[in-house]
């Protein structure tokens, strides 16, 4: 009978043991994921810089709609596709004239999820129409197949837009 109650109570004891070993992994396993969605590299952020570069590297886009100086300038763009190569090379052509330039993508806010905290960086050195697409446009919207952009003038009066539509 004694032999019986102490082989109860070791019993109880092991459960015991076993709900609170349980109880310490399933708490620890939850304390040293807290952090883990904080670096902007390896996040799921939608609109982290690494989300746009890979969106931005897939695929050829043409310009859709271009607005500067006051004025719908998108036709200078017609028939030119444009590439954003992995090492941050502008490849644009059409069917007679090819052109590069750069571009960057730059988040300012790395704990952030708006997109207004990222900059879209374009630079080209020729031709004049292209030289106008030098800026640091801020996103506006994201999308797999389309990227849109807005820059503020220096007088504050002038916004240009830029719309980039995936082909």
């Amino acid at each position: 009978m004694i032999k019986n109650k102490l082989k109860q109570i070791a019993i109880k004891n092991f459960k015991k043991i076993c709900n609170v070993i349980l109880l310490i992994l399933v708490v620890s396993s939850n304390l040293s994921c807290n952090d883990c969605d904080d670096d902007p590299i390896t996040s799921n952020k939608i609109n982290s810089a690494n989300a746009i570069i890979v969106n931005a590297n897939n695929g050829s886009w043409r310009i859709s709609y271009y607005w500067n100086d006051n004025q719908d300038k998108t036709a200078l763009f017609d028939g030119y596709l444009f590439k954003f190569m992995p090492n941050n090379i502008i490849n644009t052509n059409n069917t007679i004239n090819t052109f590069d330039g750069n571009w960057s993508v730059i988040d300012n806010n790395v704990n952030s999820n708006s997109l207004s905290d990222i900059i879209f960086k374009i630079s080209f050195n020729n031709p004049s129409s292209f030289k106008e697409l030098t800026n640091d446009w801020i996103f506006i919207e994201k999308t797999t197949s389309v990227l849109k952009f807005k820059k503020i003038g220096n007088n504050k009066e002038n916004t240009n837009y830029l719309t980039l539509s995936k082909i």
